[in-house]
């Protein structure tokens, strides 16, 4: 919850009003484990792992995944 004045100003003069509300949580995502080491990899092998995407705030996010050559997602989206 907050509250503020609001100061209108315009060439009739200047009016405050008083503002309050409630704010929601902006939508927020979370990428775990933030990094992957692959070491060191022969050419024309590949490797392979997974990652987790959590919301963590406070309203509905959606969206894809996508990536670049030389990299694929072998699985969902």
């Amino acid at each position: 919850i907050f509250s503020t004045n609001v100061v209108f100003a315009s060439n009739g003069g200047n009016f405050t009003n008083a503002l309050t509300g409630v704010a929601v949580t902006p939508g927020q995502f979370a990428i775990s484990p933030s990094s992957y080491n692959f070491g060191s990899l022969a050419t024309g092998t590949s490797a392979q792992t997974s990652f987790t995407v959590t919301n963590t705030g406070g309203i509905s996010l959606n969206g894809t995944a996508a990536t670049t050559a030389p990299f694929s997602i072998a699985s969902g989206a």
